[in-house]
């Protein structure tokens, strides 16, 4: 965004006039700025001391959609402790809705009990097939 005002008087400018129309003086102030929008991921890993590998991990925030490209909300927690595993996602729509395209609560393993939505599909049904 640009905005160009009077250094006199501060009156409003059009890129177009030459001279300020309230004081008829020709010095400006030009301000051009950017909006930008950063989205922050935290992701908590909790370790038995003797062990390697995680127990509980929990992943929360904001990201870009790999495959839509919009802004999207994730909620993640994996137990391997009680074999569980919670994962939301949101996302933003082209009016600014958020809309739930996964939501995953059940047994980590996937055996039943699972209550899974998914809103799309691959568009491309080659894609992660190896030749």
């Amino acid at each position: 965004m640009t905005q160009i005002t009077c250094k006199s008087c501060g009156h409003r400018l059009a890129p177009e006039d030459r001279l300020c129309p309230q004081c008829g003086r020709g010095d400006r102030d030009i301000i051009v700025s950017d909006q930008i929008r950063s989205f922050e991921m935290v992701t908590v890993d909790e370790y038995e001391p003797t062990e390697r590998d995680y127990r509980r991990r929990i992943k929360a925030g904001e990201k870009i959609s790999g495959e839509t490209r919009r802004p999207a909300r994730e909620h993640m927690i994996i137990d391997r402790v009680d074999r569980r595993k919670y994962h939301h996602v949101e996302e933003q729509d082209a009016s600014g809705k958020w809309r739930i395209v996964e939501d995953h609560d059940g047994p980590l393993s996937g055996e039943g009990g699972t209550v899974t939505r998914k809103r799309r599909q691959s568009r491309n049904p080659s894609k992660g097939k190896r030749t």
